[in-house]
């Protein structure tokens, strides 16, 4: 007879009694099987490292599950209230910890931005991917929060040494915890999450976003939306000056162009992290703002975190007060423009004289914001040490500073990372975007990333270039610059660099028109920002939005909403003469045919026609078959 087995029949059927949830709870092989009674999906609670024979029942605090396996693990369940659960896995040994879920039937969306994005992100494959800030993959904004389409959602608390595993082909989404770098080291192994079940998608992320997720309390700023940037990133790469910043703004106006800001983008410095303007390319930088503002035209600059090893005196000022952030090998880094230190806005004096040096920078120039780039942890030394860490949101600890830090010069600055931060009313901006049709960073990249980010709680998105940013060469070609301004009209801003006129007078022609549809939508823009601040509504939602218990919206990834007025379906295929479109339930109306018949969702367009100059939208009518107020 096998006592070891018959032990643990025995404790199981025991475990049972003792367990009175009406939630499955039950040992399978090596595994703890979790299914909620109002659940969809299984968790898997991976025990096969763990010594069955040392399981017992525990008793803790608040809980009506516990496991534990004497001296070195737990697992246990917790009640939180009628929506919510609280599970913690723990161990003193260095084995990880892993939970999968089963996404059988499952989408589930959130997490983190990715250089390839996927909407559902199951449809994505990767193995223990450190859940940090990070320039690898261009992970730059994200939250430890996930959503299911049976109406649960995932919270992982920030103190978890967090990696992701998805396999597309097992159907699984697996959190793993484990004390390796990036992280601290220490000496026991916490994976501590909740598990919220509402009765679809959309109440499950109105219930995050008013207990997990953080808003601002007001709205970005209002020219910004109304009107688009101009940035002499893409266009003119580091070959800026007055004359040329002049010039560009002054062939903007002449063509009647709209304009809110001009960002004033690379090798304005004397050197990179000096601070200082370079007389020799910009021998009046306050006069040029200052002319600029007399033609409502505000300006921007880009700053970043770095200080190089050859930008004197200000590094060995910066290195010698111990402002940078340094491990056993000292603080010098590699970023993209050369060799430094990377300051530490953990430590109170280096955020300080950081703020300072950009205030006396602002009053010196007479610019009105800055556009804040990198902030991701691992341009940090490896192992990095900082001076005031929040140990529990490891190594991401100086990330939160610097978006703080960004707020504090107003609601026109932009960032590019993000991490618990959603409290800050700046744009985010989506990493570079490269000139190309694909999914990596290219013009199909758009819809997914903004419809992540949106639904991680940063709906103030600033996607980036219109054209992209013309890297390796790659210049955009008439059809896709269209496209892509396309796609960006109903997001919350535009942002030119390339020019228009570069195409010709045709090409300027569908940019007006486009130009037009944004302006008669810029109050919706704002109407919908001000309903996140208010009730956490999405800007820019996804489909299911407008009917969470209609399936065939769970994994469109080509379309999206401005509010709950508005569908957009842009064309994202090179030479495209039609699409389909599917409108959810609903009373829709043809923007591009306003006195066509209205037409009644749920419903597939097949082959609406898309001429070059053509986006297709459409407007939700109310239950008097009219647009709602502010459309």
């Amino acid at each position: 007879m096998n006592y070891k087995k018959t032990s643990l029949l025995i404790l199981i059927l025991v475990l049972l009694q003792h367990y009175t949830s009406d939630d499955d709870i039950h040992f399978e092989k090596n595994f703890i099987i979790v299914k909620g009674a109002d659940s969809s999906f299984r968790q898997l609670v991976d025990i096969s490292s763990l010594n069955k024979s040392d399981l017992s029942v525990c008793s803790s605090q608040n809980s009506y599950y516990c496991v534990r396996w004497d001296g070195y693990a737990q697992f246990n369940v917790s009640k939180q209230d009628n929506i919510c659960k609280n599970f913690e896995y723990k161990t003193t040994s260095t084995d990880n910890l892993k939970v999968s879920f089963d996404l059988k039937n499952i989408h589930v969306y959130g997490g983190a931005e990715r250089r390839t994005q996927s909407w559902p992100i199951e449809s994505s494959t990767y193995s223990a991917f450190p859940f940090v800030s990070s320039k690898v993959d261009d992970q730059a904004v994200l939250e430890p929060f996930w959503l299911f389409s049976d109406g649960s959602y995932l919270f992982i608390d920030k103190q978890t040494p967090l990696f992701i595993s998805i396999n597309k082909s097992a159907n699984t989404f697996t959190i793993i915890a484990e004390n390796k770098d990036p992280y601290l080291k220490k000496n026991q192994t916490v994976l501590k999450y909740r598990i919220c079940k509402l009765p679809d998608m959309k109440a499950a992320y109105l219930h995050a976003v008013n207990n997990v997720i953080q808003r601002p309390q007001v709205i970005v700023d209002v020219d910004t939306i109304r009107k688009p940037i101009w940035s002499t990133w893409a266009a003119y790469k580091t070959n800026i000056s007055e004359i040329i910043v002049k010039n560009f703004v002054d062939e903007i106006l002449k063509r009647h162009f709209p304009i809110s800001h001009v960002e004033i983008d690379d090798k304005w410095e004397t050197c990179y992290g000096s601070l200082t303007v370079n007389k020799t390319r910009f021998p009046d930088l306050k006069k040029l703002t200052a002319d600029l503002k007399k033609r409502k035209v505000k300006s921007t600059i880009w700053v970043h975190p770095f200080i190089n090893v050859d930008c004197q005196p200000f590094h060995d000022e910066a290195k010698k007060k111990g402002y940078f952030v340094k491990n056993d090998t000292g603080t010098t880094v590699e970023w993209w423009n050369g060799k430094g230190g990377y300051i530490d806005f953990t430590n109170p004096d280096a955020y300080e004289w950081f703020r300072k040096r950009l205030e006396a920078l602002k009053n010196s120039t007479g610019i009105d914001a800055f556009k804040f780039d990198a902030g991701e942890s691992d341009w940090a030394p490896d192992n990095p040490v900082f001076k005031n860490p929040d140990n529990s949101d490891y190594p991401d600890s100086s990330l939160k500073n610097y978006v703080k830090l960004a707020s504090s010069f107003g609601n026109m600055v932009e960032v590019r990372v993000g991490k618990g931060t959603q409290q800050y009313p700046v744009f985010v901006r989506m990493i570079d975007r490269n000139s190309t049709w694909d999914q990596s960073a290219g013009l199909l990249s758009l819809i997914p990333t903004l419809l992540q980010m949106n639904i991680i709680g940063y709906p103030f998105v600033l996607p980036d270039m219109i054209g992209g940013n013309e890297y390796d060469n790659e210049v955009p070609d008439e059809e896709l610059f269209i496209r892509w301004l396309q796609i960006n009209v109903f997001m919350p801003t535009l942002q030119f660099s390339i020019p228009p006129w570069n195409y010709g007078n045709k090409t300027c022609e569908i940019v007006f028109k486009m130009l037009k549809i944004r302006n008669s939508f810029s109050n919706l823009v704002l109407q919908s920002m001000k309903q996140f601040v208010k009730k956490g509504i999405p800007v820019n939602p996804p489909l299911w939005w407008i009917d969470p218990n209609d399936n065939v919206t769970y994994t469109i990834d080509s379309q999206f909403m401005l509010g709950e007025e508005v569908l957009v379906a842009p064309v994202l295929t090179k030479g495209a003469k039609s699409r389909d479109i599917y409108l959810p339930k609903g009373i829709w109306q043809d923007g591009n045919h306003k006195k066509d018949k209205k037409i009644n969702g749920p419903k597939w367009l097949r082959s609406y026609k898309v001429d070059l100059d053509t986006l297709p939208y459409f407007i939700k009518m109310n239950n008097s078959g009219k647009p709602n107020q502010g459309v």
